[in-house]
């Protein structure tokens, strides 16, 4: 605690130096006694990168892996699905990314937003989030939707990552800036 002020004073769980590795642009913290505690990056430099990091490994100076991002579109917004770490959703304006590290590697599968599969024109994205104790993941748009992602329904094998537009829905008639759930 501190001396005179009576403020308390603390020191960092970890120093993550992630300036040789492109900076930061975003970043989201998942911390579980069970599966353990990461923070998943996304470079501000391009080419951009994804980077995991067991945050409370003393000693670690580099990322646990890390992947060059292929989108032509800058992603901007990353987050952990709740239920499990190993499931992280990136966005940029145009393309939302959904990631996969249960197999030791990052994997990834964007899905297409074909405009003619849709009968109205879709915005940029601006916010993605996985939906707790489901499958879905929904994104938000400037135009104020919320698009929903499901997994696809298949004969072959599919994995989590593998995601379909589902649903487009209004929710507002300007543009979404947070997503988040309650409960």
């Amino acid at each position: 605690t501190g001396s005179q002020t009576g403020h308390a004073t603390y020191a960092p769980v970890a120093s993550i130096p992630v300036d040789k590795y492109g900076g930061v642009l975003a970043c989201d913290i998942y911390n579980d006694d069970v599966r353990g505690s990461y923070i998943v990056t996304i470079s501000k430099e391009s080419p951009q990168r994804i980077a995991l990091w067991p945050w409370t490994v003393e000693g670690r100076s580099a990322p646990e892996l890390i992947a060059e991002i292929t989108a032509k579109d800058e992603q901007n917004i990353v987050r952990f699905n709740p239920e499990d770490p190993h499931y992280v959703i990136t966005n940029g304006s145009k393309r939302v990314v959904f990631w996969s590290w249960a197999e030791g590697t990052w994997k990834y599968y964007s899905p297409p937003v074909m405009p003619r599969e849709v009968e109205q024109p879709i915005g940029n994205f601006t916010q993605s989030i996985f939906v707790p104790r489901t499958s879905l993941a929904c994104s938000g748009t400037v135009d104020g939707d919320v698009i929903l992602w499901d997994t696809v329904k298949s004969d072959r094998v599919t994995k989590p990552t593998d995601k379909a537009l589902l649903k487009i829905v209004r929710v507002h008639n300007s543009g979404i800036t947070y997503l988040g759930f309650v409960g």
